[in-house]
C-alpha cells in the first residue's frame, strides 16, 4: 500500500512535466520588459486544442494574484495560430505580472484536460513610454495599399524615427516629434509584390518598438528563425532608410553629424572596428565605435568633405562595423558637384520663384498700388499739389451760388408817363 502511494505521488509530480514538454500553449512574445503605457505583443500557438482561444481566456495578474483590467486585441492568423496585443495600463505599479491563457481544453492521451499558459512580464517605469498601435499588420501578397500607425507618448515629449523594409515607403525622412498625451497618426504605402514578412521599427530615445508585418501565405516561424539568425551575425541596425545613405553636396561644402544605429542583441558588443570601402576614405571620416550597450540606440560622429576641397565625382562604398563574431554594413553614396554648377541651379530656381509670384501681384488689392496713408514728405507734396485745385473749386462754387440767387429774383418793369395818365383816366 505504501509503495502504491509513492508511485501515485511520483505520477502527480510528473504530470506537469509531461504537459510542459507537450507545449500545448506556445507563447512567443516580442518583449517581456515594458513600461507603463507601452504595448505588449505576443504570438500564440495552440497544439490540438478542443476549444478555440477567446479574449475571455486572456487575463493579466499582479504578483498578489489580482486581476489587472486590460483590453486585449486578439486576431487569428491561421489554424490555432493567434496574435495578441494590448496596452499596459499606465496607472499600475512597477513589478512582475503574469499573462495567463486560461481554460483551454486539450485531449491528452485520451483524457480531456484543462491547461494554462503563463508568460511573466516585468513592468518598470522608464521614459519615454510610447504607445504604438496596432501591434502587427497582416498584408496580402502582391498587393499595394496604405497602412497607418498611431503613436502617443504617455509621459514626456519625444522624437521618433522610422525604419521600414524596402516594400514600405513613407515621407518621414527625419525625426518626428510626439507630444505628451497627444495621439499622432502616420501613414505608410506598401507594395508586397516581392515582399517577405518583416518589421516596421520605431526608435525613440534608447528604446525600440517593433511592429511585425506578416505576409499572407508565408510561414512566420521560418521568418522568425531567419531574423534570429541574421541578428546573431548582423546585430547592428543602421537607422537609415533602405540601409543606404545618399548625399549630394557642393565641392566646397562640409557636412558633419551623428550616424544613428541600434544594437538588437541583449548583450553589449566590444572590440568593433570601423572600415570604409571603395573611395569613401577620400571624403569621409568616422569616429571609432567603442563599447555598444545591449539593446540600445547609439551614435558615431561622421564628417563629409571636412577640408572643403573634394574633387567633383561620385564616392561610393560601404561603412562596415565588425569584430570576430559580427559584421554589419551600410551602403554610402556621396555625389560631389562643382560649385559653379550648383550655384547656377540655385539662381534658376530663384528666378522661377520670382516669375511665379508676378501673376499674384497683378491681382493684388488696390491698396497695394495706391498709397492711401501718405506720410512725411509725400504728404506735404500732396497738399502743395492740391492747393491750386482747391482754390478753383471754391471760386466755381461762389459763382454758382450767385447765379442761383440772381435767377430766383423777381424784376419790376418801369412804366412811362403816358401809361400812368391812362391808368388814372380809367379810374
Amino acid at each position: 500500500m505504501v509503495a502504491f502511494k509513492i508511485k501515485y505521488f511520483l505520477l502527480l509530480l510528473l504530470i506537469p512535466i509531461v504537459f510542459a514538454e507537450l507545449d500545448l500553449i506556445e507563447i512567443t512574445s516580442q518583449n517581456t520588459e515594458l513600461s507603463q503605457g507601452e504595448v505588449f505583443q505576443t504570438d500564440i500557438t495552440l497544439n490540438n486544442p478542443l476549444t478555440e482561444l477567446k479574449k475571455t481566456n486572456i487575463k493579466l495578474y499582479s504578483s498578489e494574484n489580482n486581476t489587472i483590467p486590460v483590453s486585449p486585441f486578439l486576431n487569428e492568423l491561421g489554424i490555432n495560430h493567434y496574435f495578441l496585443f494590448f496596452e499596459i495600463p499606465y496607472n499600475i505599479e512597477d513589478g512582475t505580472y503574469q499573462l495567463r491563457i486560461q481554460d483551454q481544453s486539450f485531449l491528452v492521451n485520451g483524457v480531456l484536460q484543462q491547461f494554462e499558459g503563463i508568460e511573466d512580464i516585468t513592468i518598470t517605469k522608464s521614459p519615454p513610454a510610447v504607445t504604438v498601435t496596432p501591434g502587427y499588420f497582416l498584408l496580402s501578397a502582391g498587393k499595394t495599399g496604405e497602412l497607418s500607425i498611431i503613436t502617443e507618448s504617455k509621459d514626456i515629449q519625444t522624437n521618433i524615427f522610422f525604419l521600414t523594409p524596402e516594400y514600405v515607403t513613407h515621407p518621414y525622412i527625419t525625426e518626428q516629434s510626439i507630444n505628451p498625451n497627444v495621439p499622432r497618426t502616420f501613414t505608410f504605402s506598401y507594395d508586397t509584390s516581392n515582399a517577405t514578412s518583416s518589421e516596421l521599427i520605431i526608435n525613440s530615445g534608447s528604446k525600440q518598438y517593433k511592429i511585425p508585418i506578416l505576409i499572407e501565405g508565408q510561414i512566420e516561424n521560418n521568418n522568425q528563425e531567419n531574423t534570429t539568425q541574421n541578428q546573431q551575425t548582423n546585430p547592428i541596425t543602421f537607422l537609415v532608410d533602405n540601409n543606404h545613405l545618399e548625399k549630394t553636396i557642393k565641392s566646397d561644402q562640409a557636412i558633419e553629424g551623428n550616424l544613428y544605429m541600434a544594437n538588437s542583441l541583449n548583450t553589449s558588443i566590444r572590440g568593433m572596428s570601423s572600415t570604409l570601402t571603395g573611395n569613401l576614405k577620400e571624403i569621409i571620416t568616422i569616429n571609432p565605435v567603442q563599447e555598444i550597450p545591449a539593446s540600445s540606440n547609439f551614435t558615431t560622429y561622421m564628417s563629409i568633405n571636412t577640408q572643403k576641397d573634394a574633387i567633383e565625382g561620385t564616392y561610393s562604398g560601404e561603412f562596415i562595423l565588425s569584430n570576430e563574431l559580427y559584421n554589419s554594413k551600410l551602403k554610402i553614396t556621396i555625389i560631389v558637384e562643382a560649385t559653379g554648377t550648383v550655384k547656377e541651379t540655385v539662381e534658376e530656381s530663384e528666378t522661377f520663384e520670382t516669375t511665379k509670384e508676378t501673376p499674384e501681384e497683378t491681382t493684388a488689392p488696390i491698396e497695394e498700388f495706391i498709397p492711401w496713408d501718405l506720410s512725411e514728405g509725400y504728404e506735404e507734396e500732396s497738399k502743395a499739389a492740391a492747393n491750386p485745385f482747391m482754390y478753383l473749386i471754391i471760386i466755381f462754387i461762389v459763382i454758382a451760388v450767385i447765379i442761383f440767387l440772381l435767377s430766383g429774383k423777381k424784376t419790376t418793369k418801369k412804366k412811362t408817363f403816358k401809361e400812368l395818365v391812362s391808368e388814372n383816366q380809367k379810374k
